[in-house]
């Protein structure tokens, strides 16, 4: 069977989660969790949290980046989640989502793919950010392939 991943912008609620079977913290947006330890292991590592949320170098994420695969077929149709990404919208630039789409793809090979099939195809909600990044991801490895060719390195340049 064939799949398309289908990748969506969701907003959320901005507050803490606790996830006891990992004794974390979640709901710190991805481009700034980093810069603070989630694991919750006794009341000073929550008010170190509480402390960088104040100071602004740590933020709930606002909304999440979604993502589903769903096999084409009659009968078993329903998308399997399996991104969900909060951001705060502050700090990562729409060129990131390529590397992030890189993840997914190479992750669904190694994982997914011998079982349940390849990636068909990609889609998003049609935001123009998500437009331009899908088109970066999907034509870098066309450009990687003609770049190594001297004959296409030669037409391209003449073409543009």
């Amino acid at each position: 069977r064939r799949h398309s991943f289908s990748l969506d912008e969701i907003t959320l609620e901005e507050r803490p989660r606790y996830f006891p079977e990992a004794h974390s913290l979640g709901g710190l947006c991805r481009e700034h969790s980093w810069k603070a330890d989630a694991h919750i292991t006794c009341l000073d590592s929550i008010l170190l949290i509480r402390t960088k949320l104040e100071e602004g170098i740590i933020h709930w994420g606002k909304e999440a980046t979604a993502g589903a695969v769903a096999p084409f077929g009659r009968k078993t149709y329903s998308p399997m989640p399996i991104l969900v990404s909060p951001t705060c919208k502050r700090g990562e630039p729409a060129s990131e989502m390529p590397r992030v789409y890189g993840i997914i793809t190479s992750e669904w090979k190694v994982r997914a793919a011998a079982t349940e099939g390849p990636l068909w195809a990609m889609t998003g909600d049609g935001d123009a950010a998500c437009r331009a990044s899908f088109l970066t991801f999907l034509t870098s490895h066309i450009y990687s392939i003609a770049r190594k060719s001297s004959v296409s390195r030669a037409w391209s340049f003449a073409t543009l």
